[in-house]
């Protein structure tokens, strides 16, 4: 009863994990680029904000999220990503970790990855808050929130499985060239010569 409690919680938690991870990506989108007058406030004052030569700049001509709402809701949606991958690392220690042979149900390494973004966005938003730099280290961990989906894992894989093979492919294709640019300058070395 226990586990199967676990299970709900984190079939739960998996749901709101993707839409916070759409919720992400849409804070991207929306978010006020931080070129702009990136002060805490919590209105929109695009007069005054993202002022270039005079003029206001909206790059994708969609009106900004404020700062101050952008990072409660960037807080706000790193708990929902930091309660799946403790609800994760709960389940495989709690329950498989002790099973004779071991078994793996979630990737303990992939759950680490995890956290350790969100470390990196955490540190990201207090620096942000606190100094207000002109660049930001949030697209990194949102990046890597993308690369723990199944399907993104599942092409790595794909891909590291056929590394070999094509850089043998082109290991052949180079060395091809080479040889017969060795060829050619050997045949015309003379010729600048006349002869």
């Amino acid at each position: 009863p226990e586990a199967r409690e676990a299970q709900f919680q984190f079939v739960w938690a998996e749901v709101s994990y993707k839409r916070a991870l759409l919720g992400l990506v849409l804070l991207t989108i929306f978010e006020t680029p931080t070129w702009c007058d990136s002060a805490l406030d919590f209105g929109n004052q695009l007069d005054e904000r993202c002022l270039i030569e005079g003029r206001v700049i909206m790059t994708s001509g969609i009106p900004y999220l404020p700062p101050g709402w952008a990072l409660v809701l960037e807080v706000f949606l790193m708990l929902i990503l930091l309660r799946k991958f403790i609800l994760e690392w709960q389940v495989q220690v709690r329950y498989f970790d002790s099973l004779v042979p071991r078994q793996e149900y979630f990737n303990k390494n992939q759950i680490r990855f995890g956290l350790a973004m969100l470390v990196l966005e955490a540190f990201d938003v207090v620096m942000f808050a606190l100094l207000r730099p002109r660049f930001r280290l949030a697209f990194i961990a949102r990046s890597g929130y993308l690369c723990l989906l199944p399907a993104v894992t599942t092409l790595a894989r794909c891909v590291l499985a056929c590394l070999w093979e094509m850089i043998s492919v082109a290991v052949f294709l180079v060395g091809t060239v080479v040889f017969f640019a060795w060829i050619a300058v050997t045949i015309f070395k003379d010729l600048d010569h006349g002869t």
